[in-house]
């Protein structure tokens, strides 16, 4: 019995553990919609859901406007959440957050009427895990959004008009030695192939990674399902995970930021690949912002959006409360206040918060952790008490009553 309870007690804490610092394998996904808000999803550097709206944005701009969707349409939980966008909804796929077994669940979200849809029936893909960071890349022109799972070397699709899944068998191209591709960033291009640029390679326990160098990237042609490796040229930057990448109209992808895989920050911040012949190159940027990570970007019109993010520059990493908008034409860096609608729905204080604060505000306001805490703590409790409840006993036993030597037993039968 009581080593039945050990187990138990072991499990509950690898559950309630894993559920309180998953921190680390997480990465805010970012969205368009009808080519003129974005999404800002997270829901553990800071809680919530924001529909910023970037159609009144200029270059001399000092403020965008935000909605916080968190307090108006019931939001659902999901953890490591993947997001894609179709004209005016979006879709939101990834692990219930509010189910112990993790099971992976799927909502909609029209920015018109502002309310959440789960979706179910749908086929939903069970390929999720915290060591992979795949994110929607697309739609094409006929709706569907890809997610790698190179791992198990499976390309998912998601029709975002017809909403149903479909999985492809991909061949590996994962480095001898490790298990997965990860923390990479995906763009598709018009023609339909997706470029993969960056990244970095893990081993099965999660631990030992390698970078992927940026003297090549990786392609996937969606209309035959096969990989390719390009060269690139130019001068080559240094290597890079969790950065971003944002595709031009005249196919340009400016990628941003970004750590190697000893977390030290990538260098040149920003660097430029011309699709058109694989080249890379480093422009002179105006008003740098430093050397980010974790930071999704978006492009509307001739301007990218930064946001959520990591701000690695100096010794102490803080999650930025600005929205940095970057003109395209002569890489120029603004940085905007985020501004809510309603004063209600004011997520930001003045400042930047060290990412331990997020942390500690992410455990606070997760129910299951709290719940499978409590759990713990009850159970762990219990078996102490029997544990020293047996010990006791034992103790009496010996001292009170012993037991006559096995001899004299037998003497006696």
């Amino acid at each position: 019995m009581s080593r039945l309870i050990f187990y138990v007690f072991l499990l509950l804490s690898s559950v309630a553990f894993s559920n309180a610092y998953n921190f680390s394998a997480y990465a805010p996904p970012s969205i368009v919609l009808d080519n003129k808000y974005f999404i800002e999803i997270e829901q553990e550097i800071r809680v919530g859901f924001r529909l910023f709206d970037a159609s009144s944005v200029n270059k001399d701009s000092k403020t965008i406007k935000y909605q916080n969707l968190q307090y108006t349409s019931d939001p659902p939980k999901v953890k490591v959440p993947r997001v894609v966008a179709n004209k005016d909804k979006l879709y939101l796929f990834g692990i219930n957050g509010n189910d112990f077994f993790e099971t992976t669940v799927m909502f909609s979200f029209d920015i018109n009427e502002r309310i959440w849809r789960e979706l179910k029936d749908i086929n939903m893909p069970s390929h999720l895990s915290y060591n992979q960071e795949e994110q929607f890349v697309g739609p094409d022109s006929s709706g569907n959004a890809y997610l790698l799972y190179n791992d198990n070397n499976v390309m998912l699709t998601f029709n975002t008009e017809t909403l149903k899944w479909n999985e492809y068998t991909i061949q590996s191209f994962v480095l001898t030695g490790y298990a997965f591709y990860s923390w990479y960033s995906a763009t598709i291009l018009p023609d339909g192939r997706i470029i993969y640029i960056g990244g970095r390679f893990g081993d099965s326990t999660g631990t030992n990674y390698v970078d992927a160098q940026m003297n090549q990237v990786y392609v996937y042609d969606t209309t035959t399902n096969n990989w390719s490796t390009q060269a690139t040229s130019g001068t080559v930057p240094g290597p890079r995970n969790s950065h971003s990448a944002s595709l031009t109209s005249d196919g340009r992808i400016i990628v941003y930021g970004g750590v190697t895989a000893n977390n030290i920050p990538s260098d040149p911040s920003l660097v430029v690949l011309d699709t058109t012949n694989y080249a890379w190159s480093s422009p002179q940027v105006t008003n740098p912002i430093g050397s980010v990570w974790l930071a999704p970007s978006v492009i509307i019109d001739n301007s990218m959006f930064l946001y959520v993010g990591i701000n690695s520059t100096t010794s102490v990493w803080y999650a930025f409360n600005k929205v940095f908008m970057l003109d395209t034409s002569t890489y120029t860096w603004n940085a905007l206040d985020p501004v809510a609608i309603d004063d209600n729905e004011n997520i930001y204080s003045n400042g930047n918060h060290q990412i331990s604060d997020g942390i500690n505000s992410m455990n606070k306001g997760d129910p299951l952790t709290i719940i499978l805490i409590i759990v713990l703590i009850v159970i762990s409790s219990i078996f102490i008490l029997m544990l020293a409840g047996v010990t006791f006993y034992k103790w009496y036993q010996v001292k009170y009553h012993p037991q006559p030597p096995n001899d004299q037993k037998l003497s006696h039968v």
